[in-house]
């Protein structure tokens, strides 16, 4: 008799066992459709949540800074970064300098088509803190909580520095020799950590390869769906063609190219 019982005992907690087993599976399934769902999973995101500005005595130096929130979306959780962008000009020089925090991992849950971020074990080291993200209005909303404990909404976009992170290149200009043969002018771009690098060169016939300058360093930031360079007045006074942004539009990139004239040219840029 007691060897029944404990056989009916076994098998009653074999089945509990995989109920268990099945809802936790079915659980983490359900999760992962509808993170799925948000099309978020895998994207790096870059929102400005606030900005400084300092008073100077001078009309030709300015200091300011912005703040921003970059964001990295995984499976299951998400990581967060706050970025300093400060901004000096002085004497026509742009100085740029990036400071970032200690990048911090949360977990997340999903509610009324929202990504909830969990702070219970957790709590953020900064002045801002991320409390959701959804798409609104076609475009990615994070709700944003500052140190004065209101809340305000904050449009996040892709990092472009991390869609594109190989060398680019792109025809800008084409002129012909006397014999009637044809050039063309070439520039390729890079970004690598916090400076973007371009450089020029010409493919010129019967030779089929194109003849790069040496790349120039240069700072940038991005605003929205744009990078934006910035120049010294050493290399704003150089002459030849200039690189001066880079931006997205319909899913393809492209760039504003100063031309030795003086006019601007739009070029889409294509992956080496």
């Amino acid at each position: 008799m007691k060897q029944k019982r404990l056989i009916y005992l076994l098998a009653f907690l074999m089945i509990v066992t995989t109920e268990i087993f099945a809802n936790n599976i079915s659980k983490s399934t359900k999760f992962k459709e509808k993170v799925d769902k948000m099309n978020l999973v895998g994207k790096k995101l870059l929102g400005k949540v606030g900005s400084i500005c300092y008073e100077t005595n001078s009309s030709d130096f300015s200091v300011g800074a912005e703040i921003f929130l970059k964001i990295n979306i995984k499976q299951e959780y998400i990581t967060i970064t706050e970025k300093e962008v400060e901004t000096t000009t002085d004497k026509g020089n742009d100085y740029i300098k990036n400071t970032y925090g200690n990048e911090q991992k949360f977990f997340y849950k999903i509610k009324d088509n929202k990504i909830i971020i969990d702070y219970k074990n957790n709590k953020s080291l900064y002045n801002y803190e991320l409390v959701s993200l959804e798409f609104k209005n076609e475009k990615i909303i994070g709700q944003i909580k500052g140190h004065s404990g209101k809340d305000k909404e904050v449009v996040f976009w892709e990092d472009l520095t991390s869609i594109y992170d190989k060398a680019l290149e792109a025809k800008i200009e084409k002129f012909e020799y006397k014999d009637k043969t044809y050039g063309h002018v070439f520039i390729r771009t890079k970004i690598i950590d916090d400076n973007i690098f371009f450089s020029t060169g010409t493919k010129t016939p019967p030779c089929e390869t194109i003849k790069y300058n040496p790349y120039k360093k240069f700072s940038y930031t991005q605003q929205k769906t744009y990078i934006i360079l910035h120049f010294t007045s050493a290399q704003k006074a150089e002459k030849g063609y200039k690189l001066l942004l880079l931006y997205v539009k319909d899913r393809k990139l492209f760039g504003n190219v100063k031309m030795p004239n003086g006019n601007i040219k739009k070029v889409q840029f294509m992956a080496q």
